[in-house]
């Protein structure tokens, strides 16, 4: 007797179904997972990165202590304005992979905002035509502008006095402090920040309680 060919029952497509959408959930969940965190580790390189050159910076320009640091870079220091295309551009000159016009002496092309996180320069390379804006929208939160990373440069003492992260006031053992928001582009107090995905160039123990 000749076997009688049996085709899948409707039950057992759509148990194949489930299966398959069971996969694709966790292998989209693991690719998302894994992307996050290398826009993370991205994020981190580059505010260390910031933070390694401005800190050379200090160590190698000579002349007295009061006014070492570049008026372009002072200005900036420790306000929201942060590392805009003009205080870019001090880094920029000195080595840091950016575009910039030396005749304007600002930051130019993709880098026309300032220095700005991974997840808004991603943002800025897909809006067309190059109509990128301060206030264009960043997808994992915030615009281009609030993307941005702050800094702070050390006084006399060789020290941060008085860092403002996120409405925080804090002293760091460092010479100059890098930070940013991360992800959503939003800048928490330092004392909760540091327990969510902001980003700093310094360990919790260089965070000093006084002078």
């Amino acid at each position: 007797m000749k076997n009688a060919r049996r085709g899948f029952t409707l039950a057992e497509i759509l148990v194949v179904i489930a299966i398959l959408g069971v996969l694709m959930a966790v292998l989209v969940s693991s690719f998302g997972g894994a992307t996050k965190k290398a826009q993370k580790q991205k994020c981190s390189e580059l505010v260390s990165e910031v933070a390694t050159m401005l800190t050379a910076m200090y160590d190698t320009m000579s002349g007295d202590r009061e006014g070492i640091w570049p008026p372009g870079l002072l200005r900036n220091s420790n306000t929201e304005q942060g590392l805009d295309e003009n205080a870019g551009y001090f880094l920029a000159t000195r080595g840091m992979s950016l575009s910039y016009d030396g005749n304007s002496k600002k930051l130019s092309g993709n880098d026309r905002f300032g220095i700005v996180t991974p997840w808004a320069i991603d943002a800025i390379k897909k809006v067309k035509n190059n109509r990128a804006s301060r206030s264009t929208p960043v997808p994992s939160g915030g615009t281009v502008e609030s993307h941005r990373l702050r800094y702070a440069l050390c006084s006399d003492d060789g020290y941060v006095e008085g860092a403002n992260v996120g409405g925080e006031s804090i002293n760091i053992n460092v010479k100059a402090a890098v930070w940013c928001g991360g992800a959503d582009g939003k800048i928490e107090p330092y004392s909760q920040g540091r327990r969510g995905d902001d980003v700093y160039s310094w360990d919790h123990g260089k965070v000093r309680t006084g002078k």
